[in-house]
């Protein structure tokens, strides 16, 4: 990222958000060099991805900022990780970033265990799923 390259950080929420997530925002807003340039935030319409998706959308329409951080409003985002992020992504060798995030799952034994979310994008999935999409249409 760019030294002058600004993030906007947007979640989605019910009305609430954890303090602690706050506190780190008010963090990041306050650090020297900061990328930080706003927060966009939505009520829940119901679908989070739906929810978003508005995201995406005011973020696009209504920010300065070259880059947008999806946030879950029951998560903390420490400035030491924010800015890793802001290191670590670069416009064209790195244009999505992502933290670990967990889930949890029943195990068959109806144990909960955590299960970490980790995507992987390839060529090679794009190209299937333009395949499939252009096939149907």
């Amino acid at each position: 990222m760019k030294m002058s390259d600004k993030v906007c950080i947007g979640m989605v929420n019910n009305g609430w958000v954890q303090s602690q997530l706050m506190v780190d925002i008010i963090h990041i807003a306050l650090m020297k060099k900061s990328h930080f340039d706003s927060v966009v935030q939505v009520a829940n319409i119901g679908l989070t991805t739906r929810s978003r998706n508005v995201v995406v959308r005011e973020f696009l329409d209504n920010t300065e900022a070259e880059w947008l951080l999806l946030v879950d409003s029951d998560e903390s985002l420490k400035p030491e990780v924010f800015q890793l992020l802001c290191d670590t992504a670069h416009d064209k060798e790195r244009p999505i970033v992502s933290g670990l995030v967990f889930g949890a799952f029943f195990d068959n034994d109806g144990q909960l265990r955590p299960v970490p979310t980790i995507y992987k994008w390839t060529k090679k999935m794009v190209c299937n799923r333009l395949t499939t999409s252009q096939s149907t249409s």
